[in-house]
């Protein structure tokens, strides 16, 4: 008997940011351990560097709750809120790679800031600050000057481990197989993981199908990843 196709929920889910529920290895290990050794740091200014959904926000979340430190985003900067941000002594800045010109002033007195009160400030950005043409001289050199910890593009080992957590996140139950199959398959990407299964969510609930080699494989050969599969491996 034919079912009519059901319509998935865009229900919101929880990804779970703790540290212990951050995998490290080569691709990432260097900027895991920094964060471990918050306070011991060498430099009360850092940025944490790598490409899109690489893990640096979660890293961010995790360093937050340990220092208690506010968050806000490079672009909502505002001079007049400067010593609130500090009240905890530590800041997480995202996005700083986005800044745009109106804020660079706010950003430069609020480095000073950092500085005078011996706090902390951790910045994310997807490229280092050599790459981006700021209007301000003095904020120039400075942001070129910050200490950068990089991550890098997941090996499979964990993009693995990140397929597994995002079906974790969405509590879907995958069958065996689905891991190593993907991981062999698709782009090497944090944002390649997060579609790819955004749409097994999706196809399995609109079309009541286990998530598994069968339906990974045919969104594969749709094309929908963005990119060609990396190697022609059968099962």
């Amino acid at each position: 008997m034919n079912q009519t196709p059901q319509m998935p929920l865009d229900l919101q889910f929880r990804p779970a940011l703790e540290r212990d529920d951050f995998r490290v290895t080569v691709s990432n290990e260097d900027a895991a351990k920094f964060i471990d050794l918050w306070p011991q740091w060498d430099n009360k200014i850092v940025g944490l560097v790598g490409p899109e959904r690489c893990g640096k926000s979660h890293l961010a979340a995790v360093w937050q709750l340990r220092s208690n430190a506010t968050l806000i985003h490079a672009n909502e900067l505002d001079e007049s809120r400067l010593p609130e941000l500090l009240r905890n002594g530590a800041v997480v800045l995202e996005g700083l790679d986005t800044l745009e010109t109106p804020a660079e002033t706010a950003l430069f007195h609020l480095l000073n800031l950092v500085n005078e009160e011996q706090s902390f400030l951790l910045a994310t950005m997807r490229e280092p600050p050599a790459n981006h043409d700021y209007m301000l001289p003095d904020l120039r050199s400075r942001l070129r000057a910050m200490p950068l910890v990089a991550l890098h593009s997941p090996d499979d080992v964990l993009l693995g481990w990140v397929l597994e957590k995002l079906l974790a996140d969405r509590h879907i139950p995958a069958e065996d197989g689905l891991i190593p199959y993907l991981s062999k398959r698709m782009e090497r990407s944090w944002k390649a993981a997060e579609k790819m299964v955004e749409m097994l969510d999706y196809a399995s609930l609109s079309g009541r199908r286990r998530v598994g080699v069968a339906l990974a494989r045919e969104l594969l050969q749709q094309g929908n990843t963005g990119k060609e599969e990396r190697e022609k491996n059968t099962l």
